[in-house]
This record gives C-alpha cells, structure tokens and sequence, in this order.
C-alpha cells in the first residue's frame, strides 16, 4: 500500500485591515518598550555591576538631596570607599555628602555631578575631589564615553556639559542602545537575574545616608600583586590627559564663579606602592602638571603627598582600602584639610 504523503494543512488567513495591523504594531511597540524600561528600572538598583550601580546610586541620592552640604566629597572608586562622610563632617564640622563614583568617568563626570549639584541643591561650601594615581593620565575613549553616557541626564544634554562630550553617529546609536535598550545590551545580566531573581534582588552593594560604601573583605594577594604591577605602570611618565585637565579647569572656575574651597586630595595606596621611588616621582609630576594645568594665578590645594599607606591585609586592591581603614584615611583627610591655609577663599563651618 502506498503510503500518502501528500498532506496539507490549509490556514484560514483572516483579511488584513489596515486599522487592525497599525493596533498590532503599537501594542508589540509598546510592549517592547514596557519590558525594555521594566528592564532598565531593576537593572538601576539590583544590577550585578558595581561601576553601573554606583553612577545610579550617587545620582539618585544627589537627587534626593534638599540643602547644600559643608563637605561635598567628588572623585573615583576609591575615594567611595575611603572617605566616611559622618566621620569627616564630626572631624571638620558641618555636614558632608560623598558623590564618589568610578575612575573611567574621569574629572570630566566631577565637573558634570558638581554643575548638576549646584544646580539642583545649592553651593557647598568645600569640595573635596579624591582620586586615585592613575586616573589622572586616563584618555577620553570609547569605554570613557559609553560610561558618561549612563549618567541619568537628558538625552544629549552632554553636548551642552562642559566640559562637553562629542560622539560620533556610531557612538550616539551604540550609547541609545546602551541606555535605553538593555534587553539587547544587558542580556546576560537579565538572564542571570531571570534565572535567580532572589538572589538577584538581595543586592550586596548599598550605601550609608552620606554616600560611603563600606567594604568589609579585603584581598591582600591582589592587592600586593596590583601594587607591583603600578609600580612598573609608574615607571614611565605620564601626563595629565586633556580630558582630565578640562574636568579640572572647570571645576577650578565652579569654585571661583561659586564661592566654594576646592581641594585635591591622593587617594590612598598599599604601602608597597606608597614606598616606591617610581611612584613618587609621578606624583610630584602629577602634581606640578595639576598647578601648570590650573595656572599661576589659580593656586590648587592638593593634599595627602605621600599619600596615606595601608598594608595589603587592609586593602582589596593597590588603592582601595576596606572599612578598617577607611576610618583611618578620612581621619588623615581631615589633618591635612585643618592643616591648609584658611584664605579668603575658604568657606568652613563656624
């Protein structure tokens, strides 16, 4: 018997009206766009990425803020997690706010949370910008870029920043995606977090009310080998980037048009790299390219060379110190601050 195969299955295809498929179109639209922004909102507060979190998190709490601090604490990673802002604010009097972010945000981010501040809460009376070594020979590249392009401002409100942030076409597209189509470009996140969404939202990371995160588990093998390792970064010069020095041009001008002390504060390091003669011979050369770049006219307060050492049993990496520590090196922060000159320029707390 000869087997049939000539078998179909017919579909009744339902005549397409143009008002039917324009509804189809925007509820699928809309859809997309739901997921994508439900997406963006969780992956803000609960995201497995520490550098994304932190832009989110300080921004919401500038944000959130109702008066202008006495001690507004600016700068990278490490500053994040070294300078206690309650600590600080008892040490020299007032209040105090840490807006630390990420390195690879450059002094370019500094001067863009310190306008936004300024804007949005009012003048502090000091600003204090803490940053590691290494930031300051750091270029403007697509990395740098896609980072500032997460800060939670308008669309295209960099173009308008000073200093300013130009990107290409295919940059623009790369940072639309990047910002508001994270079911593309944070796929793996959200299916680690589909996949254990307790675990997920139980998030590691959190901030004290001054902004201080406080890191409890130190890495000394990383630390001492990361040490090494910038100490032969060190040994070749290195020169303040133009995007650095047009961060710092501009939060030098803030202070004059503000009315506010600005201050430079070296983060600190593990004491194999604070020891180094290499290192301290790029930051004394940091440190003059920081006055040149401010010019003569412009004295630049910077504090903390040599800069304030721990040993690797406190630190997790060269330049990141855990919350032992941390007491310590806001304790020294504020020495060096008493210490300054107290010029007309100054607006301490009575």
């Amino acid at each position: 018997m000869k087997a049939n195969h000539d078998i179909r299955v017919d579909e009744v295809v339902p005549k397409s009206r143009p008002r039917a498929v324009a509804i189809s179109l925007v509820v699928a639209l809309l859809a997309f766009l739901g997921a994508n922004l439900g997406a963006k909102w969780v992956l803000d507060r609960h995201t497995s990425n520490r550098a994304y979190w932190l832009i989110s998190a300080k921004w919401r709490l500038l944000e959130a803020q109702s008066a202008p601090v006495d001690w507004l604490i600016l700068g990278d990673s490490s500053g994040n997690q070294a300078v206690q802002g309650d600590r600080l604010a008892q040490k020299l009097g007032g209040s105090a706010l840490n807006l630390c972010t990420i390195a690879d945000m450059l002094l370019v981010h500094d001067a863009w949370v310190l306008r936004r501040y300024l804007d949005r809460v009012g003048t502090p009376k000091n600003v204090v910008v803490v940053h590691v070594a290494d930031v300051w020979p750091r270029q403007l590249q697509n990395k740098q870029k896609m980072l500032l392009g997460k800060v939670p401002l308008p669309w295209g409100s960099w173009e308008k920043a000073e200093p300013p942030l130009t990107l290409t076409p295919r940059e623009t597209f790369a940072l639309f995606l990047d910002r508001y189509v994270p079911l593309y470009t944070d796929n793996l996140t959200i299916s680690r977090w589909a996949t254990r969404p307790k675990t997920f939202l139980k998030s590691r990371m959190s901030l004290d009310a001054w902004g201080y995160m406080r890191i409890d588990s130190p890495d000394p093998k990383n630390a001492l080998q990361d040490g090494k390792n910038k100490i032969l970064y060190f040994g070749n010069a290195r020169q303040v980037s133009s995007a650095n020095q047009a961060g710092l041009v501009e939060l030098i001008r803030l202070s004059e048009e503000y009315g506010f002390r600005l201050i430079v504060a070296h983060a600190p390091v593990v004491d194999v790299l604070g020891t180094s003669p290499q290192f301290a011979v790029r930051l004394r050369e940091t440190e003059a390219s920081l006055r040149h770049a401010a010019g003569p006219d412009r004295p630049l307060p910077l504090v903390l060379n040599p800069p304030v050492m721990f040993p690797a049993a406190l630190m997790q990496n060269c330049d990141h110190v855990t919350h032992p520590a941390a007491s310590r090196y806001t304790d020294r922060l504020s020495e060096a601050i008493l210490a300054l000159p107290n010029d007309d320029q100054a607006r301490t707390p009575p």
